[in-house]
């Protein structure tokens, strides 16, 4: 077995489409591979290829009705089953939620593209708001809502340094970052900003700082991965704890602080899949965040009560 999944998986992905080697498709068995041929895998997630299994977990949720769940993602959960976390993800803890059983999951009514749910993500050390889909019909409709951007995002992120212009704006626009981000060529790990890459775009508000520290408010307008970190350091005011995009040394010296990137979604506004009613939902800042924002001094005009309360 290779990642912790069998032969009989990587045939099923295979098979999907889910395998390229050197950019493309391949529908049978590998041979004849060649030296510097480059092999990509999406590792699919659903009834075909993976059991998924519903795990107790204690899940802080923010609102939840017939079609909708909204989650508080605490810090370090996964939120989709990948290499190295084939189990104890937020899809297995919402499994366990809505009552299914493992032996329920094949008969599901389009189970080959359940995943279950989830209509966004957050990196694992992201906290805050996260939407998941009940029914396939509410799948539907949230995933194409965040796919026209109809959905609107704002986190609250503590960064290092920090530049003048995230300063001076007023409530609801902010220091405007596009950048076009693409998968590194030297670590395909990691984002980075290049060009020929996908469009990005961030919008990046100032709030309050203490010495190196800031508090920024920042409204991705645009869904790539890592796209706020990779902004954020970019602009050269990387978030704190980022060991990934972050600066070490910082990371280091605000270490008893700092565990994780400080990096929080704040709210998520969206129309409900049935109702098609404007929600709002908040999520309250975890305990790490809260520590350093209580040493900040909020900006003219600006005021930290709403983040603290």
């Amino acid at each position: 077995e290779h990642y912790g999944q069998s032969r009989n998986y990587f045939e099923a992905l295979i098979q999907q489409g889910a395998v390229r080697v050197n950019g493309q498709q391949r529908k049978k068995s590998f041979k004849k591979f060649r030296s510097g041929d480059v092999i990509d895998v999406r590792f699919l997630v659903d009834i075909g290829t993976l059991p998924l299994e519903p795990e107790a977990m204690d899940l802080d949720i923010l609102y939840e009705d017939d079609e909708l769940l909204v989650i508080n993602k605490a810090a370090g959960l996964v939120v989709h089953p990948a290499p190295g976390n084939w189990n104890g993800t937020l899809v297995n803890g919402v499994l366990h939620h809505l009552g299914f059983a493992s032996s329920e999951l094949s008969t599901l009514p389009n189970a080959a593209e359940l995943r279950p749910g989830i209509v966004h993500r957050l990196d694992v050390g992201t906290t805050g708001v996260i939407a998941v889909a009940k029914t396939v019909s509410s799948y539907s409709v949230l995933s194409q809502a965040f796919a026209q951007r109809e959905v609107q995002k704002t986190y609250l992120a503590v960064v290092l340094g920090g530049r003048k212009s995230f300063f001076g704006h007023p409530k609801g626009s902010g220091h405007r970052v596009e950048k076009a981000i693409g998968r590194s060529t030297t670590d395909r790990r990691l984002m980075t900003t290049l060009e020929g890459g996908r469009p990005a775009l961030s919008f990046v508000r100032g709030i309050a700082r203490e010495k190196e520290l800031l508090l920024v408010e920042v409204k991705p307008r645009t869904g790539r991965t890592h796209q706020i970190r990779v902004h954020l350091a970019d602009e050269h005011s990387p978030i704190l704890g980022d060991t990934a995009y972050g600066w070490h040394h910082m990371n280091r010296r605000y270490a008893q602080l700092a565990q994780r990137p400080m990096l929080h979604a704040f709210e998520l506004s969206l129309q409900h899949p049935s109702t098609a009613e404007r929600l709002t939902f908040r999520a309250p800042l975890p305990e790490d965040m809260r520590q350093l924002i209580r040493r900040m001094q909020p900006e003219v005009g600006e005021s930290l009560d709403e983040f603290l309360s």
